[in-house]
């Protein structure tokens, strides 16, 4: 079913299908499975299974079919380059965010916060 999908986007098929607990999504980073310690390289297709048992087939067809035009309009190649920015600024803005819950500290992380935070919303828009 996922060949005859890709083929009908025109996209190249998975290399690998991975299924998860969270949402559906792809990716041509390399992506670490565990527990077996395995790192898959190449395009990989993610399919959350509490998601699955609640979709009948043509939900499920239509999901796949949308996720497969990823690959088609190569939308993995941006995130393989900006996903390692993004992930970046979130774990600094997490990180000054643990440093300090007194005034000060708040006072001095404010422009670092505030310029951290104007990228995001930039960026995800």
């Amino acid at each position: 079913m996922i060949d005859a999908l890709a083929a009908g986007q025109g996209a190249a098929r998975p290399e690998h299908v991975v299924v998860g607990l969270d949402g559906f999504f792809v990716t041509s980073s390399d992506v670490d499975v565990q527990p077996r310690q395995e790192r898959l390289r190449g395009r990989t297709l993610h399919l959350p299974l509490p998601a699955l048992a609640m979709l009948d087939a043509d939900e499920t067809k239509a999901v796949l079919a949308h996720e497969l035009a990823h690959f088609a309009g190569e939308d993995t190649a941006y995130t393989t380059r900006f996903l390692p920015i993004y992930a970046g600024i979130e774990r600094n803005l997490t990180a000054l965010s643990a440093i300090g819950r007194d005034l000060m500290a708040r006072w001095t992380q404010a422009p670092a916060v505030i310029l951290g935070t104007h990228v995001m919303t930039v960026f995800d828009s």
